[in-house]
C-alpha cells in the first residue's frame, strides 16, 4: 500500500476479504448505509453484514492508512451500540481496520468486547503476508458464527453475556477453539 492511501485503497482490500465470505455465509453486504436513530447520532455505514437479509450482524468501518486512531475506535462502537439499540439481546460485531491493521469488537446487551486484548493494551493485528490475510478472514467469519448464534439462540436461552463470557476470557484462537467444541 502506498503511503499516500486513501480510504477508497482500503475499501479495496475490505472488499477482497469480505465479498468471498459474504457470499460462502449467505449473508448480504451493503455499503454506504445511513441509519438514523432516537438516542444516538446518525451513522453513515461503510459496510454492515446482514444475516436473513434485514438483520444487521456487523459492521466494518474503513479509514485510510495511518489513521486508526482513538476517534476511529469510538467511532466504530458508537454505529455498533446504534445497531445493538434496535435488539439489544443480540451480539454485533465491527472490525475497523485501514487495509494494514485490524481492531475487532463486538457489543452485546451489557458488554463492549475488544477480541485481541491484553490487560490495559489494545492489540492491533498487522497484515504482513497472505497468511496474515486468510487470518483476518478467519477472525470475522469467526465472529460472524458468534453474531448467528445469538440470534439462533433466541429469549428462550440464556443471555448471550453467559454464552460470550467464557470466550471473552480467552486469547482469540483459544476462543475459537472452545465455540467450535461448544456450538
Amino acid at each position: 500500500m502506498q503511503p499516500n492511501s486513501t480510504e477508497c485503497n482500503t475499501r479495496m482490500i475490505i472488499d477482497t476479504i469480505l465479498q468471498p465470505l459474504c457470499v460462502y455465509k449467505g449473508l448480504t453486504l451493503r455499503s454506504e448505509q445511513t441509519i438514523k436513530s432516537t438516542y444516538l447520532p446518525t451513522c453513515r455505514f461503510d459496510y454492515i453484514m446482514y444475516w436473513e437479509v434485514d438483520q444487521p450482524i456487523g459492521v466494518i468501518e474503513a479509514k485510510r492508512q495511518g489513521y486508526l486512531k482513538d476517534d476511529s475506535v469510538a467511532q466504530l462502537l458508537i454505529k455498533l451500540l446504534l445497531l445493538s439499540s434496535e435488539e439489544p439481546n443480540w451480539f454485533y460485531f465491527g472490525v475497523l481496520s485501514d487495509s494494514l491493521q485490524f481492531i475487532f469488537a463486538g457489543v452485546s446487551k451489557q458488554n463492549v468486547l475488544f477480541f485481541q486484548t491484553k490487560e490495559n493494551q489494545l492489540e492491533i493485528t498487522t497484515v504482513k503476508s497472505y497468511d496474515g490475510v486468510r487470518f483476518i478472514a478467519d477472525r470475522i467469519s469467526w465472529l460472524i458464527g458468534l453474531a448467528i448464534e445469538s440470534r439462533r439462540r433466541g429469549s428462550f436461552s440464556k443471555p448471550i453475556e453467559d454464552f460470550l463470557a467464557p470466550v471473552a476470557a480467552l486469547q482469540i484462537e483459544d476462543s475459537a477453539i472452545f465455540l467450535n467444541k461448544s456450538l
